[in-house]
């Protein structure tokens, strides 16, 4: 009897035991399977940001180019901390944050307004659109030294480079969104009475913004680019004349370490820029994710 009863005493511990074990399985399978979705994010730039950075050191051992033009990135680093300390470049890193910004608001406004009127108007888009061409196919960063000529050496010729370069992307991209709209939804919507403005606002902008905000994000790191590049060509204050006093020093660790400055400010305002496109025009990400998961584009309901 005893042997009997040290068995089913065994048993159910091992019933036990196999209730638990299925119990826990699931959390385990949720958490491996939340770092692994982890690292699928987080690994790959993590990756390339130290493949470049053994590149930079690996061109600097070999002396490829001479050590004095082209320092360790460990001493670019160094550098980057010392700079993060002085007020200096914290005011000129700003006096530059507001020549894009200022440049980035008045070509975006610009450039949806003009965008808009050509991609639903023809005789609009017949009297301007092939200007616009021809604009566009100038290299527009060689007119900073014409704005800085007629605008002075101030802000406004900087404004007026960065919004030069981050006018077209918004244009463009407004277009191709207002005139990508599903032209079945807009005759029933005009077959329901709808106005010009109704289909425009409910239907036509809402399905433009997942292409405006492309854009946008676009025009934000052009908009870097024309303030900087005016800056060098006519500046007294800004990040650019920082990278100019430093480069004719040959103070290179000192440009790097500008220049990296410059570009994590950016990448900054362009990742602002995608959150907010994602919380505006939330249905374009769930239909990535969609396409992701099914390989199937889903039929979205704005038409985009």
């Amino acid at each position: 009897m005893s042997a009997d009863r040290d068995v089913l005493v065994a048993q159910r511990d091992l019933a036990v035991l196999d209730e638990r074990t299925l119990a826990d399985a699931p959390r385990t399978g949720r958490s491996g399977r939340g770092l692994a979705r982890v690292i699928g994010v987080v690994g790959p730039p993590l990756l390339t940001v130290a493949l470049f950075i053994g590149l930079f050191e690996s061109i600097h051992r070999i002396e490829l180019f001479h050590p004095l033009l082209w320092p360790s990135p460990f001493s670019v680093v160094e550098t980057m901390w010392n700079q993060a300390f002085t007020e200096h470049m914290w005011a000129n890193l700003w006096i530059t944050v507001q020549e894009a910004l200022w440049g980035f608001l008045f070509g975006s406004v610009t450039g949806f307004v003009f965008g808009v009127g050509i991609a639903l108007s023809r005789r609009f888009a017949q009297a301007l659109y092939p200007y616009v061409v021809l604009v566009q196919s100038m290299p527009r960063i060689a007119l900073a030294p014409v704005f800085a000529a007629l605008f002075g050496f101030g802000m406004v010729s900087k404004v007026i480079t960065a919004f030069a370069v981050c006018f077209f992307p918004v244009l463009i991209n407004t277009i191709v969104g207002l005139k990508s709209v599903d032209e079945d939804q807009v005759s029933l919507m005009r077959s329901l009475c709808a106005s010009r403005f109704q289909v425009f606002v409910r239907l036509r902008f809402p399905s433009s913004l997942p292409l405006l905000f492309a854009g946008l994000r676009t025009s934000m790191t052009l908009a870097f680019i024309g303030a900087v590049v005016g800056e060098l060509t006519a500046g007294q204050s800004g990040m650019g004349e920082l990278i100019d006093q430093a480069a004719m020093q040959v103070r290179m660790p000192a440009v790097f370490g500008y220049i990296m400055w410059l570009a994590l400010t950016s990448l900054a305002f362009f990742l602002l820029l995608g959150a907010i496109g994602k919380r505006v025009a939330f249905w374009a990400e769930s239909g990535a994710d969609s396409i992701t998961a099914s390989g199937a584009r889903p039929r979205s309901t704005l038409g985009a």
